[in-house]
């Protein structure tokens, strides 16, 4: 879901991830933890920089890679030419 977002050049909320993905918000955190960790072993851009909070319009406090100028990064790179290791 998350290369789809970037492929669009877009970005969600904790919650409207959450919904349709079928969990609450507040666990999503959790979900998004092992993508952000592949993502930084793999160095390939921190896909996990699309979700943000809806108030503060930012990432949460658990994503790590705080330079928060990647979006267009992450936006840019081929992620159809990635195979998805969490299926």
């Amino acid at each position: 879901m998350l290369a789809k977002l970037a492929a669009q050049r877009k970005l969600t909320t904790y919650g409207k991830l959450g919904k349709a993905i079928g969990v609450h918000h507040r666990a999503v955190q959790y979900l998004l933890d092992p993508i952000q960790r592949h993502c930084e072993e793999n160095d390939i851009p921190p896909l996990t920089i699309l979700v943000h909070n809806k108030d503060t319009k930012k990432p949460g406090r658990g994503f790590y890679q705080w330079n928060l100028n990647r979006e267009d990064e992450v936006f840019r790179f081929d992620w159809g030419g990635k195979d998805n290791p969490f299926t």
